[in-house]
């Protein structure tokens, strides 16, 4: 997690029943003190983007009726979107699955740079690197032994760029026997 207090809470979409739904949300701390909060999801279940779609930062309206909000905190800015907190894996979704043969295109105004983020040690607090990018067909973190699920392939295609103060520069990694770019 980025900050004290932050968490992810993974929950299957297939476990939710279309309208609201309560959720109990158990944390526990260090000491193993444990604090429950209930809270409320809105499951709309058969949604699908339209195509051709274009978000429109600048009109009139909620940035969750433009964007899927995946992690982080995010705000309207003028014509354009910005993480409103700094940190690890900032997401915004748009598009569908059921997509094919589309064009995507995202002007991006990059505002500044942690410094912090830019070391590539076990250390770093972005997990190797700061980047900004565009990831598509991607279905979701694929579950793993840990929780939240993190692993971030598979995937269809990623276009970004990330900063690394050491000059290395791995291209490629394996997983599971397919080569994927990684940076």
């Amino acid at each position: 997690m980025q900050a004290a207090g932050d968490f992810n809470a993974e929950i299957e979409y297939l476990d939710l029943a279309a309208g609201a739904n309560s959720v109990a949300i158990t944390a526990t701390d260090s000491l193993g003190n444990q604090t429950t909060e209930t809270v409320t999801v809105d499951y709309a279940s058969g949604n699908s983007w339209p195509l051709p779609y274009t978000a429109d930062w600048s009109a009139p309206g909620k940035l969750e009726a433009k964007a899927q909000i995946l992690d982080g905190r995010w705000s309207l800015e003028g014509a354009g979107v910005r993480t409103a907190q700094l940190g690890y894996d900032r997401l915004l979704s748009i598009g569908d699955m059921s997509w094919d043969n589309y064009e995507v295109t995202v002007p991006v105004t990059l505002h500044g740079l942690d410094p912090s983020c830019t070391v590539n040690l076990a250390s770093d607090p972005c997990r190797g690197g700061a980047g900004v990018g565009v990831l598509m067909r991607w279905p979701g973190h694929y579950p793993s032994n840990a929780q939240p699920s993190w692993v971030w392939t598979p995937m269809g295609a990623l276009g970004w760029y990330r900063w690394r103060a050491t000059g290395q520069d791995h291209r490629y990694r394996r997983t599971a026997g397919r080569r994927i770019a990684a940076c």
